[in-house]
């Protein structure tokens, strides 16, 4: 691995500044399943990493019955995959957490990564467009919300801008929750 100047953000707002400022050179750390593993392979060497994993505001899981089910982006996968308030009302979702790789990688892997990751293999990218989910893009100057249709562009690319950050995925409340998960393995 290369060299590179490390920052561990304090807000979601210094990390997004820390992203304004590097641009492409940044790469966010949160689980960091997906960054390592790339790092290492030497498919990609960021010059600046920004950790983000201490960032308790992005890890949460709430319902509302007429808003629907948000997950904050630093959401581990276990989480969901144990929430209550998951099982009762998006059971395919807890459903696929609990296929998903080994325990240890659900606990340390976080859902905001796993989708900014987009991997096209990736049973919870799959899983969340099924289920009519968006997701909220963060930068300095605001946010916006992106079907997950539209933000997976491409393998292994979305719609992120170089400075912005994924920061909530958001289920509806639309009937689809109650669907089934069956890998097929």
């Amino acid at each position: 691995m290369d060299t590179f100047k490390f920052f561990s953000a304090k807000s979601v707002n210094e990390a997004c500044e820390l992203l304004s400022q590097y641009g492409e050179e940044a790469k966010l750390l949160g689980g960091g399943h997906s960054l390592l593993t790339l790092m290492k392979q030497n498919l990609v060497a960021p010059s600046i990493i920004i950790d983000i994993k201490g960032l308790s505001e992005l890890d949460y899981i709430r319902y509302d019955k007429d808003d629907g089910l948000r997950i904050g982006a630093l959401t581990t996968h276990r989480s969901v995959e144990t929430s209550d308030v998951v099982k009762e009302n998006f059971a395919m979702l807890a459903e696929m957490e609990r296929t998903l790789a080994s325990v240890a990688v659900r606990n340390w892997g976080t859902v905001g990564g796993s989708l900014a990751h987009a991997d096209p293999a990736s049973d919870l990218g799959a899983t969340l467009l099924a289920l009519g989910a968006q997701v909220t893009l963060t930068r300095s100057g605001g946010e916006r919300i992106v079907s997950l249709d539209d933000f997976f562009v491409d393998y292994f690319e979305t719609a992120l801008q170089p400075d912005e950050l994924l920061t909530d995925i958001h289920i509806p409340n639309s009937g689809r929750g109650n669907g089934f998960y069956y890998k097929f393995a």
